[in-house]
């Protein structure tokens, strides 16, 4: 990966050219589905969703959990990523998305965080 590079993935630089760790590292530790959240809806939480989505992950965005930075360009990224295959969920389906896994509670502490933080950032 080129740190000259901006990248609004998780996955990859803007230019697709060259990726990050991120994607072996989940296929590593048998990932298979992703969820995401947090800054900013139009950027970072889109294009990490649509690379995730792309790369085979069952994908979704936690939609009381995220911010964006414009309500256009939030609204065209969110219909950009439903048409490729990401699910927008609420902070209350996660529970059940997670059972099958250990870290359940680590992982719904962070989400909760996240929307309380961008909840007190709005107002």
């Amino acid at each position: 990966m080129n740190k000259m590079v901006d990248s609004y993935s998780g996955f990859w630089d803007n230019g697709d050219t060259s990726h990050t760790p991120l994607y072996s590292h989940l296929i590593r530790d048998g990932v298979t589905d992703v969820v995401v959240t947090g800054i900013a809806t139009d950027y970072c939480v889109g294009f990490t969703a649509l690379d995730a989505a792309r790369h085979g992950f069952k994908t979704y965005v936690v939609e009381d959990a995220i911010r964006g930075v414009a309500p256009d360009s939030c609204a065209a990224m969110t219909e950009r990523c439903k048409a490729g295959g990401v699910i927008f969920i609420r902070e209350s389906d996660v529970q059940g998305l997670l059972e099958r896994t250990d870290d359940v509670s680590d992982i719904l502490t962070t989400i909760t965080t996240a929307k309380n933080h961008y909840s007190t950032v709005s107002k």
